[in-house]
């Protein structure tokens, strides 16, 4: 049955003003859900919202931290900046180390270099003051000494270009030629290097020297090494008798 125009304003009234009879209507009318939906949404309003809190808690962190990693990266750049700087000037330094240490070694060799050369130098002249006794030491009568123009000399009566250039320069700078009788009065010659401490370079040349002295003459010949010491690559020629060893005493190299 159809409600009247009155009973539906009434109705309508009832509704507007009276909270209760509102409340009973929306019973009837509403499902539980849908009662239940307004505090549901609220419920799930103050979730959503207490979510956001902690995305924005969250958020805030997240933005420290990035400013923290922020300056910690700007810290890296500089060390990294610094530390390059540093390497640069270490590498610097190690080959100004390396130049130092090269011009040390450098002037070390020169000294090491002057050095030898001295003492080779006071040892050819001890050597020749003591010719009397190197000839003594192998039973020898001294003869004659021989200037280098004796030694070229010689070459040339034997042909000079039937030897080596540098060969005959190195016989001619020889250290000491002596010219000599053996025991038996044989006539022989003796050539003589001199070295503070003798190596190969001067065995070879003294033997090589003596060599020439027996091809020259047709005499006997021998080697004497002077020295205060020796390799140990020269003994064994020493033993062989191959050459002979004037040993320097140290008070012969002392200045008088």
């Amino acid at each position: 049955m159809a409600m009247d125009t009155d009973a539906r304003r009434a109705f309508l009234k009832a509704l507007d003003e009276d909270e209760e009879f509102r409340q009973e209507v929306r019973q009837r009318l509403l499902s539980r859900e849908l009662l239940e939906l307004p505090d549901q949404f609220a419920a799930f309003s103050a979730k959503v919202n207490d979510f956001m809190a902690y995305v924005n808690d969250f958020v805030a962190y997240v933005n420290d931290f990035m400013a923290h990693v922020n300056d910690f990266m700007a810290y890296v750049n500089d060390f990294i900046v610094e530390q390059r700087q540093t390497n640069a000037e270490f590498r610097q330094d190690i080959v100004e180390l390396k130049a130092s240490q090269e011009q040390t070694q450098g002037q070390l060799k020169r000294i090491a270099d002057d050095v030898g050369l001295l003492k080779g130098n006071v040892a050819f002249y001890a050597a020749r003051d003591r010719f009397e006794l190197i000839l003594e030491q192998l039973g020898f009568e001294y003869e004659n000494m021989l200037s280098r123009q004796e030694l070229i000399a010689m070459v040339r009566r034997y042909g000079a270009e039937r030897i080596e250039f540098s060969h005959r320069r190195s016989f001619y700078d020889a250290d000491l030629v002596l010219e000599a009788r053996e025991g038996d009065g044989a006539p022989c010659y003796v050539a003589v290097e001199a070295s503070y401490t003798a190596d190969r370079r001067d065995t070879d040349r003294v033997i090589r020297n003596a060599q020439f002295l027996n091809l020259f003459t047709g005499c006997r010949a021998y080697g004497v090494i002077a020295s205060v010491d020796n390799d140990r690559d020269i003994q064994p020629l020493v033993d062989s008798v191959e050459l002979h060893w004037f040993q320097l005493q140290e008070d012969d190299i002392q200045p008088r």
